[in-house]
């Protein structure tokens, strides 16, 4: 549960890292917490209430309650029985299953116009691809499921489970809010530079995606790697892992993302240039959107988080943050606090032993202030590779403001006056605590009423006066509003 403090991230003050942890933002610095995810534990999301309580978490094959016990309905979210028939070498046999190995394998994004339903997108590992009964007709693949809040006394229950969406996919998975109440779910194929976006409305998940062709490399098949967004949601960086990194606009209206720009150490020869991007594996950007940090290594598995400037359009300007090469293959994520997290690996072990911090990540290295073991793990817990991938909400439509003129409540034998809310409008919440659309006034008072559709809010208020009978009444019998 990684709280986000931007207009479309979820606001809570957990966050899951898988292993048995989490880190609790509502201290300085954060702490650590005990926690039930457990798996693989690269692929991991979780969503909380707006007070920070835990409602569920995924690593994308199974969701659990906020107790830790599976969901109803909550295991099997991907609905291809091949993908549970294989075992790649480097899995442990008690913790496999078709998502958790992969880099963003999880994503938690709420339906939209519904107050306690949520999809689930499950993204299949690439370690399918090497199996050649099993992985070259099914690895990367896409499902997505529905987790309805209200069942199961609250403790939540999947009411719709494995819908199919795509294949054929590298590990990349994100989700960006859209400009107006929606939200696009981005993929990455894994042979061609193609960026598909999934566009999620108030009508569901479109199944055609908007597909760009951005991009100068071409990814290894089944490569791992990622995609992130910045604040602005105007740019977008792919990670793949033995390909590259590439810089990307987007724009959150269309969904489309275009001029691909490839970072200056996009090189496989490690040689002779020792620090390169071409084993990149995740990267992350700044609060301000200027700078850009990226993992990667001067060998397949020693690695660097690098700085790049983005106020240079050449993307030439860059800069080594960590020099002790303390990381390995590594979530890189901004957090609550405005500081950018990664895992510090203890090579000699060959095991994630903390959490290395950015403290001031808007800054040139090495002002940016690298601190290394930052945090500890709690005891117990056993971390690897991902932090959480990133619940985005949809951003809001507009809030309109009505003001309707004063009525009385003066007719021979009228006790009360019916108050009418607008149509088109999901949700009601009137200044009495009534939901009911139609509220009836029998008092002088003003009354305020809210009107929620999950994306447009207005607010109206009517001020009704109790009258005596006379010639100077006017006899209202009913007040409308939304005209």
């Amino acid at each position: 549960m990684w709280t986000f403090g931007r207009t479309y991230y979820n606001i809570s003050p957990n966050y899951l890292v898988g292993g048995g942890m989490g880190l609790n933002f509502n201290t300085t610095p954060p702490t650590v917490i005990p926690s039930f995810a457990a798996g693989y534990g690269v692929a991991q999301a979780s969503v909380c209430d707006t007070n920070g309580n835990l409602l569920f978490y995924t690593e994308g094959t199974h969701v659990f309650n906020a107790q830790g016990k599976l969901m109803p309905h909550g295991d099997s979210l991907v609905a291809d029985t091949a993908l549970y028939k294989y075992e790649g070498p480097n899995f442990d046999s008690t913790n496999i299953d078709p998502t958790s190995g992969c880099s963003q394998g999880a994503l938690i994004i709420p339906v939209v116009g519904e107050v306690n339903k949520y999809y689930v997108f499950s993204h299949s590992s690439y370690e399918y691809y090497s199996n050649p009964t099993y992985g070259k007709v099914h690895y990367g693949e896409l499902f997505y499921s529905i987790i309805d809040m209200s069942l199961n006394n609250g403790a939540g229950d999947v009411t719709t489970r494995g819908v199919f969406l795509d294949s054929s996919l590298d590990e990349s998975m994100i989700a960006v809010a859209g400009t107006h109440c929606d939200v696009w779910v981005l993929v990455h194929l894994s042979n061609v530079p193609v960026i598909k976006a999934f566009h999620v409305t108030a009508s569901g998940v479109d199944a055609v995606p908007v597909i760009s062709n951005c991009g100068n490399f071409q990814y290894s098949y089944g490569s791992p790697g990622s995609m992130k967004v910045s604040p602005d949601r105007k740019r977008l960086v792919v990670c793949s892992f033995m390909g590259g990194v590439e810089l990307c606009n987007f724009d959150p209206a269309t969904g489309v993302a275009s001029n691909a720009r490839g970072l200056s150490n996009n090189d496989a020869d490690t040689t002779n240039k020792p620090v390169t991007t071409y084993f990149s594996y995740q990267a992350c950007f700044s609060p301000d959107n200027t700078k850009l940090y990226v993992n990667t290594s001067n060998t397949v598995y020693y690695g660097y988080i690098l700085q790049f400037d983005l106020n240079d359009t050449t993307l030439q300007t860059t800069s080594i943050v960590n020099m002790d090469a303390s990381v390995s293959q590594t979530d890189v994520q901004l957090a609550p606090d405005g500081k950018i997290y990664f895992f510090h690996h203890d090579f000699s072990t060959d095991a994630d032993v903390a959490i290395d911090c950015i403290e001031n990540p808007n800054l040139p290295t090495p002002a940016c202030n690298y601190k290394p073991y930052a945090i500890g793990l709690y005891p117990g817990s056993v971390v690897y590779m991902g932090l959480h991938n990133m619940y985005v909400k949809p951003l809001r439509g507009t809030v309109t403001y009505v003001g309707h003129p004063d009525t009385g409540i003066c007719a021979p034998g009228m006790d009360s006056i019916a108050l009418y809310a607008p149509a088109g409008y999901n949700h009601y919440i009137w200044s009495t605590g009534s939901t009911a659309p139609v509220l009836y006034a029998s008092n002088t008072a003003t009354f305020i009423l809210r009107s929620d559709n999950s994306c447009d809010v207005r607010y109206d208020t009517f001020s009704v006066k109790k009258v005596q009978m006379g010639r100077q009444c006017h006899y209202h019998g009913l007040v409308h509003s939304g005209f």
